[in-house]
């Protein structure tokens, strides 16, 4: 309202949505996103339009749908050949136990 926005930041976590609803649309995020606002989207490999487009106006291009991220030297060994079970090591992880759990002795 009158320019400014009442918020800082927003999730955006429904990675196949077909549309945003109600007044909230890509041109809307984006302008959100200019005026310095925050924005945290989840993707997934059925990733709806809305998310697409929003991504390729930030820079960020998605490939077709049913893809996954594929790492071919960080992945988990109980992986079946994909590669798409991706390890991250424990040191870049934020020390924080609600989001990445307790630490476990090797």
């Amino acid at each position: 309202k009158y320019g400014e926005f009442l918020f800082e930041h927003l999730i955006i976590f429904a990675p196949s949505v077909e549309e945003f609803g109600g007044n909230l649309d890509n041109g809307a995020l984006t302008e959100f996103i200019d005026g310095g606002g925050n924005i945290l989207v989840a993707a997934s490999s059925e990733i709806g339009e809305p998310i697409r487009e929003l991504a390729s106006e930030c820079g960020v291009e998605f490939d077709e749908e049913k893809t996954a991220v594929i790492d071919h030297l960080n992945y988990d060994m109980a992986d079946e050949g994909q590669h798409t079970l991706i390890v991250a090591d424990p040191e870049n992880l934020i020390d924080v136990n609600d989001i990445v759990g307790a630490k476990r002795d090797a």
